[in-house]
């Protein structure tokens, strides 16, 4: 029997090599061309990049016949099935908040995968971080300082046992205004009924 497989999206699939006693030819057929393998070939399943578009793991069933010495042995049948790709969407409940406001919240939810999920991402640029949770979680966004804050996210690892990990890239953007302060020039000195114009 020829083990069955299971595979994360958008990774480099190992080359399948057959054999039978006596050793002969093999001819195959994959019924799914959408996992990224073509519908059939001679001898080795040669490695191939696995594609699944869709929210739900998409299997290919491959039936492989033998020949040898001129004779056409059993037929065996195997699946692959691609895992669909993990991602995530973000939104936040405020875009734009004053200087020491209540701090807007982002909300991820993921789609596709098992939990608990690891996602990095990244504030303005700079170093990567990562979050932890379920299927849904929540980052707080200071606002102890003035300024524009980009949050990105760009993957997610989750749980399954093929430990599937997807590049993304969703951007939120939350503004900080800094508070006014009331300048009313400079100080005067006056002398007694003297009017300041």
């Amino acid at each position: 029997a020829i083990a069955n497989q299971t595979l994360c999206a958008d990774v480099q699939s190992t080359e399948i090599i057959f054999s039978s006693t006596p050793q002969g030819t093999f001819t195959w057929t994959n019924s799914e061309v959408n996992i990224g393998l073509v519908a059939n070939g001679t001898n080795t399943i040669p490695s191939f990049r696995t594609v699944n578009t869709t929210n739900s793991p998409l299997s290919g069933s491959i039936l492989v016949t033998p020949t040898a010495d001129g004779c056409i042995g059993q037929a065996a049948t195997f699946t692959i099935t691609v895992q669909p790709a993990s991602t995530l969407q973000a939104s936040v409940n405020e875009t734009s908040v004053c200087l020491d406001a209540a701090s807007p919240v982002i909300n991820l939810t993921m789609m596709n995968g098992t939990a608990p999920f690891e996602v990095t991402y990244t504030i303005n640029g700079g170093a990567a971080q990562t979050i932890q949770g379920g299927n849904t979680m929540q980052l707080s966004v200071p606002t102890t300082a003035a300024g524009n804050y980009s949050y990105t996210f760009t993957s997610v690892n989750e749980s399954s046992a093929q430990a599937c990990s997807t590049t993304i890239n969703e951007t939120v953007q939350v503004e900080v205004h800094a508070l006014p302060v009331v300048n009313a020039g400079q100080d005067v000195q006056l002398c007694p009924a003297e009017d300041y114009l």
